[in-house]
């Protein structure tokens, strides 16, 4: 059996913008960015995702998580017979039902 080795994404979006660490000057005196990911930490549960829950922004160029999105379903139907209505009948007709 062979084993296909995955990847997860680091989504920044779970960390808190309010980190002890980050108040305390004492605990990194020099401004030494430390870019190692803590594994440990219960919140990278939570901020790893696999490729194909993620999402990708066209307006800002970034790569998103479900928590960081907000889906919107955009359709168009007759509110009297609940007919879905496509949009280029929305844009010829001018919000009328033909």
């Amino acid at each position: 059996m062979t084993v296909f080795p995955y990847i997860h994404i680091y989504c920044p979006c779970s960390d808190s913008s309010i980190d002890l660490q980050e108040n305390n000057p004492f605990s990194n005196p020099l401004g030494i960015l430390d870019d190692r990911i803590n594994t440990e930490n219960p919140r990278s549960s939570f901020s790893h995702h696999p490729l194909q829950n993620l999402y990708f922004c066209e307006e800002c160029y970034a790569i998103r998580c479900p928590r960081c999105i907000q889906e919107e379903t955009i359709s168009y139907f007759c509110p009297n017979c609940l007919f879905e209505v496509p949009r280029s009948n929305i844009t010829n007709y001018g919000n009328r039902k033909v």
